[in-house]
């Protein structure tokens, strides 16, 4: 139970996945997922390069997709809905385009991405006007710029009409912080890179009338319109969690805990202590926008498997309330009485849940 009246139900209103039964439902790399207006769920199933359609009540309908690099079929998924629409946004940076599929229809067309798009950008959300913003993901390198130590290179955030042309361009943020290794010595250039403990990067999402960005250095994020208007400011008084030792000791060992030679787990610890630069974790975990427009923030967890806990803001930024949700949970949608997510059991075995959501009035 959250605060602000804000709740979820304990168990599933329902789930979808397995882990030796029917293929149709054996679920591998979600890489997006939908409910629609009827109720029924599609989810971007990327390990069989399919977008999949199961009814209101969890049964297989049919899928579309495939491997490849024709029309129709993917290399890379990553999925988003239109607003207020069933039709389904696939970008795949591998075939370097943007896919429509409705779920009944199947696949629409695609378009090319724009020769401005570098890197792998993620899908972050569809405008109320059909624009898709994409941004984040790998980061751009600096060409010159690469160097031992600790680098953080921008990533951009951009959208892009139906047809594939520019939209808006909102600008340079700052991509993950990474620690570099680069030998250059006796033969080809060798590059390195891990992504900095507790680092940070540019957390976004979308609404239909908003992109909300988030640098994760301080509990700050900024709300922008779809022209590139800056139109708000949310801050919460909040100062950063110290990272304490045993935080950074509970880190270190799940680094470890997969590997067996003692050689290489030595080595493997020099090196992440190598990492060790940040004395706080970063302001926030990730940001999500559900139907009503409400912006959610995910608190950071700590390395010990914290459960993961959401902050709630309305459409004026005002502080709704908190709400906790399940262990191993990854929210993908939030509707006006439900949140969507994957879920991973102990095995590693990946679920589709969907659960009721109250808002207390």
């Amino acid at each position: 139970v959250g605060t602000g009246g804000l709740s979820l139900d304990a168990e599933p209103m329902l789930e979808i996945g397995t882990f030796e039964d029917d293929s149709l439902y054996q679920l591998y790399r979600v890489a997006g997922a939908s409910r629609l207006a009827d109720g029924r769920i599609v989810v971007a199933n990327a390990g069989s390069f399919e977008v999949r359609v199961y009814g209101a009540d969890g049964r297989y309908e049919r899928a579309w997709g495939r491997e490849g690099g024709g029309p129709g079929e993917f290399l890379d998924m990553w999925l988003v809905r239109a607003t207020g629409s069933d039709t389904l946004v696939v970008l795949d940076n591998q075939n370097r385009r943007i896919s429509f599929i409705h779920p009944d229809e199947g696949f629409l067309g695609s378009v090319p991405m724009g020769e401005e798009v570098v890197g792998f950008p993620q899908a972050q959300g569809v405008f109320g006007d059909g624009a898709l913003v994409m941004g984040g993901g790998a980061p751009r390198i600096v060409p010159g710029d690469l160097r031992n130590g600790i680098r953080r290179f921008p990533t951009y955030f951009r959208s892009y009409e139906p047809d594939g042309s520019l939209a808006t361009d909102f600008g340079e943020y700052p991509g993950y912080e990474l620690f570099m290794w680069v030998d250059a010595g006796g033969g080809p250039r060798s590059i390195g890179a891990s992504v900095l403990p507790f680092g940070r990067t540019t957390a976004a999402a979308v609404s239909a009338d908003r992109l909300y960005l988030g640098t994760q250095d301080s509990y700050e994020i900024r709300a922008y319109d779809p022209s590139g208007s800056l139109r708000s400011i949310i801050r919460l008084d909040q100062e950063l969690r110290p990272l304490t030792s045993s935080d950074w000791a509970a880190y270190v060992e799940r680094q470890l805990e997969n590997i067996d030679d003692p050689g290489r787990q030595a080595e493997r610890r020099r090196e992440i202590e190598d990492m060790r630069i940040h004395e706080t974790m970063p302001a926030y975990f990730g940001l999500a926008v559900d139907a009503l427009g409400y912006l959610w923030v995910h608190e950071y967890r700590g390395p010990r498997g914290d459960s993961p806990v959401y902050t709630v803001f309305d459409t004026e930024g005002k502080l709704v309330g908190r709400l906790p949700l399940p262990d191993r949970f990854v929210v993908i949608e939030i509707g006006s009485d439900y949140v969507l997510g994957s879920y991973r059991d102990e095995l590693d075995v990946e679920y589709l849940r969907l659960y009721r959501l109250s808002r207390g009035g």
